[in-house]
C-alpha cells in the first residue's frame, strides 16, 4: 500500500497547492499521481542532507549517514578510473587510506636500510678475513684479551697511591723529559702540565731563585767581631729565614762556624771569610753562625732574607 503525499513535504509546479491524490508506489520505484502532474524537487532538499557545493555551513544542519563497503581483500568498487566509487574498509571496520608522502619516505628508508645491510655484510667479510689472518699469525681474540689483562696488571703494579706506605720492592716507572734550549716555559698557561726539561748538554733545568712572595723581607745586622773565645753571633736569628749573606768590612779575616765554640786560624774549626769579601749561604733559621778573628777586630754585616 502506498504512502499518500499528504504525509510528505513536497513542491509542485503549480505554486505548491495540493492537486488531487498523489502517492508513492509501494515498491519505491516512483511516484504515481491521480491528478495534476507533480514535480518533486529534491535537488535543494536540505531536510534530506543535500547541499550545494561550497555552500555555507549552518549549525544543526541535517545530514545523511554515509556507508562504506567491507572488502577483506582491498579493491576498488569502481570499474574504471573516473568512475564513482564508495569508501571501503577491512574486516575490522578500518577505513582504507593511503599516504603518498609516507610511502615515499618508507621507500627511501628501505633503500637506505638495504645500503646499510650491504655495508654490514662487507664488514662481516672483512672481519672474517682479519680473523683468518690472526689465526695464520697465531693470534686469537683470547690471546689479545689475555695480553690486555697483563698490561692492566703491569700498569697497576707501576702505579702507587699518593702518601701510601712503601712495602719495599715495588716497581717504578722511569721518568723522562725533553730537551729545551730556550729558558722559557714549554706550556701556554699557569697550571698546565709539562714534563721535565733539559738543556743542550742533558742537564736538568732547575732554579735556585727565591719565590717572589709578598712577605719577602730583609733583616740586616752589623756586629763587631773580636778575638772573644767561642766567637759571637753574626745574625739576629730571624724565624723563617731562607738565605744569609755575610759581608766582612774589616781589615781582619773572620772565621765562621755554626754555634758557639768557633776557633780561628787554618787549624781552627771555622771557615775563613777573608777581609773585604762577602759570601752567600742557603741557610735556614736553624743555623746560627758565630764568628771570631785571629787578631784585632772586624766589622761584619749579615743580611737575612725571609
Amino acid at each position: 500500500m502506498g504512502i499518500t503525499l499528504d504525509e510528505l513535504d513536497y513542491n509542485t509546479t503549480d505554486g505548491g497547492a495540493e492537486v488531487g491524490s498523489r502517492t508513492l508506489a509501494a515498491d519505491g520505484t516512483g511516484i504515481t499521481a491521480t491528478g495534476t502532474a507533480l514535480d518533486v524537487n529534491i535537488a535543494s532538499a536540505s531536510g534530506l542532507g543535500i547541499y550545494a557545493e561550497d555552500s555555507i555551513h549552518v549549525t544543526a544542519d541535517d545530514g545523511q549517514f554515509a556507508l562504506n563497503v567491507r572488502l577483506d581483500a582491498r579493491a576498488s568498487t569502481a570499474g574504471a578510473s573516473g568512475d564513482y566509487a564508495g569508501f571501503v574498509s577491512n574486516a575490522n571496520g578500518e577505513l582504507y587510506v593511503i599516504d603518498t608522502d609516507a610511502i615515499a619516505l618508507l621507500t627511501t628508508i628501505d633503500a637506505d636500510t638495504g645500503a646499510i645491510l650491504t655495508d654490514t655484510n662487507a664488514l662481516v667479510v672483512d672481519l672474517a678475513a682479519i680473523e683468518v689472518e690472526q689465526l695464520a699469525q697465531g693470534v686469537t681474540l683470547d690471546t689479545i684479551a689475555a695480553d690486555t689483562t697483563s698490561i692492566d696488571a703491569l700498569i697497576t703494579a707501576l702505579s702507587q697511591t699518593e702518601d701510601a706506605v712503601s712495602a719495599g720492592g715495588e716497581q717504578l716507572m722511569m721518568v723522562g723529559g725533553y730537551r729545551r734550549d730556550a729558558d722559557t716555559s714549554p706550556v701556554s698557561a699557569d697550571g698546565d702540565f709539562h714534563g721535565f726539561i733539559f738543556n743542550a748538554t742533558g742537564e736538568l733545568k732547575t732554579s735556585t731563585r727565591l719565590d717572589d712572595v709578598a712577605n719577602t723581607s730583609l733583616t740586616i745586622t752589623t756586629v763587631t767581631v773580636p778575638i772573644t773565645a767561642g766567637g759571637i753571633a753574626l745574625t739576629a736569628g730571624v724565624a723563617g729565614r731562607r738565605q744569609v749573606t755575610l759581608q766582612n768590612l774589616g781589615a781582619q779575616d773572620v772565621w765562621v762556624k755554626d754555634g758557639t765554640g768557633v776557633t780561628a786560624g787554618p787549624a781552627g774549626n771555622g771557615f775563613k771569610l777573608p777581609k773585604n769579601t762577602s759570601a752567600e749561604y742557603k741557610w735556614g733559621d736553624n743555623i746560627d753562625p758565630f764568628g771570631i778573628t785571629s787578631t784585632g777586630t772586624a766589622t761584619v754585616k749579615a743580611i737575612e732574607e725571609v
